[in-house]
């Protein structure tokens, strides 16, 4: 009888025992190596570091999510850095299965209080929603943004994921501004203004766009200094299909006017853009960057029509650089 006992009691213990460790969740240390430089690294800049070098009082944000197979936040990391050169390392401890790695770059002041794009809902994946923001412009909009699926396992190696550019990037260059004397400002306008990203269950990207019927939305704007003849800015633009651009200048008389013709662009992800406007000859142009070289706009340009000037090879002298233009509005 004792002997039954015994065995009865090794059975009872074994069987908890085992229900026990099926409620274990064993975690393991992953690590997340993530590049920010491949966000940036495929643009032409217009003066010698305009893009890689930040203002002292701006920083590079890098954001780290983990979704897990439900959807819901199981991890993240966030870290700051000077500028695109570093390379964000984060460990985190999560247990197998599957996941979706959400990685995303954007520039902030040192104390968080302007930024260029707020994140709100990362609770959960397909209530992520990217919102941009009024207090960051210029390069210093340019976001990144990366989602990919993975699967751990007990093999799983370093996670490396190159952030790629969220959006395109334009240069907007106002030339010979000197020919009026009574205006204050020029600007770039559109009728398609990026608004918002959001993510779907599988961690794809939604692009959200403002849309009117007349070139309302303002994408750029400098004011006019006779000092020099001419300025340039930067706008990062989301991926749209048939976007209106258009120059205006605002004048002592209160009234704003068109200069030279519209251009009707579909704009692509990852692609760089050269929108110039001559005041002097009324005449605007639109170029895209293909590799080294710009070309005229044209949806299918064919390779025997480009331009070749050298990206690099502005040519401009005596123009507004962007330190003597703020970074940023301050937070109000």
């Amino acid at each position: 009888m004792k002997k039954l006992f015994f065995l009865l009691a090794v059975i009872v213990t074994a069987i908890f025992s085992s229900c026990s460790n099926d409620d274990i969740e064993i975690q393991k240390p992953i690590t997340f190596k993530i590049n920010p430089e491949t966000v940036i690294n495929s643009y032409q800049e217009f003066s010698t570091g305009d893009l890689v070098v930040l203002p002292s009082t701006l920083k590079l944000r890098v954001r780290l999510l983990i979704y897990d197979e439900d959807g819901v936040l199981a991890a993240s990391d966030t870290q700051k850095f000077k500028d695109y050169s570093h390379i964000m390392t984060s460990t985190l401890n999560l247990p197998e299965g599957k996941y979706t790695v959400v990685a995303m770059t954007d520039i902030v002041s040192d104390s968080n209080e302007d930024f260029a794009w707020a994140l709100s809902g990362e609770e959960k994946l397909n209530t992520v929603k990217i919102t941009k923001s009024e207090y960051i412009r210029e390069q210093w909009e340019i976001m990144g943004l990366t989602t990919q699926n993975l699967y751990l396992n007990g093999n799983t190696d370093d996670v490396k994921i190159d952030v790629q550019p969220a959006g395109s990037l334009a240069i907007v260059y106002y030339k010979n501004w000197n020919y009026y004397n009574d205006v204050t400002h020029y600007a770039l306008h559109c009728n398609r203004c990026p608004d918002h990203i959001t993510l779907s269950n599988d961690g794809s990207v939604q692009y959200s766009i403002i849309s009117d019927n007349y070139t309302k939305y303002r994408l750029s704007r400098v004011e006019w200094d006779s000092d020099y003849i001419g300025a340039y800015r930067y706008i990062f633009l989301f991926p749209v299909k048939g976007a209106t651009f258009h120059f205006k200048c605002e004048c002592t008389d209160g009234k704003t006017y068109t200069l030279g013709d519209a251009q009707v662009i579909d704009i692509e992800n990852g692609r760089e853009y050269y929108f110039t406007i001559d005041v002097e000859n009324d005449e605007a142009e639109w170029l895209v960057f293909n590799s080294n070289h710009r070309m005229p706009y044209a949806p299918n340009l064919q390779a025997a029509q480009l331009k070749n000037i050298e990206a690099n090879d502005f040519g401009f002298e005596n123009f507004t650089t962007l330190s003597e233009q703020p970074a940023f509005e301050a937070h109000k």
